[in-house]
């Protein structure tokens, strides 16, 4: 092999060498990425979940009635509670 070949050759080498580490190091930079974005998302889901049960505490039957009755005690008078289908044995997931 002469000396110019040997060199083409080394070159080439060289090259396809340099393009696996740079890709490598875009893989790598992309992962980051993905990574953080994901980190964001679960705290975003986080966020909307607290929300979600925060909603919830203050839809009950409790909470409403006290918020009534701080906002206009006349509102409430003679309130009784009502027979929901959410308590004994009609819980969700309760065997019938």
């Amino acid at each position: 092999m002469t000396p110019l070949r040997a060199g083409v050759v080394l070159l080439a080498l060289c090259s396809v060498c340099l393009v696996v580490v740079i890709l490598r190091a875009e893989r790598v930079r992309i992962e980051a990425r993905t990574e953080a974005h994901l980190s964001t998302l679960i705290e975003s889901r986080r966020r909307v979940w607290n929300l979600q049960a925060e909603l919830a505490q203050l839809r009950t039957p409790e909470a409403i009635r006290r918020r009534a009755i701080a906002a206009n005690p006349a509102w409430c008078t003679g309130l009784e509670y009502a027979q929901t289908r959410d308590v004994g044995q009609f819980v969700a997931g309760a065997d019938y």
